[in-house]
């Protein structure tokens, strides 16, 4: 299966509610900090760490996923 990596930090973080709807067959591989990420790129809050860096939850998404994951976050 071809997967394509990917880092999240909203609504389709584990326990947020777009997480079991898009992420079921997602692979998680860890956590990570991200700089640069402005709250420009995001219609939701984006939870920091004490340096202002963004916590995201990195993902192996499968490809038919991620074309519905990607028109997904166009929307916002």
């Amino acid at each position: 299966m071809k997967t394509k990596t990917i880092a999240v930090w909203g609504t389709l973080r584990r326990g947020e509610c777009n997480h079991d709807r898009f992420m079921s067959k997602s692979r998680f591989v860890g956590d990570d900090l991200l700089d640069g990420l402005g709250d420009k790129h995001t219609s939701v809050p984006i939870k920091r760490n004490e340096n202002g860096l963004a916590k995201v939850e990195i993902f192996d998404v499968p490809i038919e996923d991620y074309e519905v994951i990607d028109r997904l976050e166009r929307i916002y």
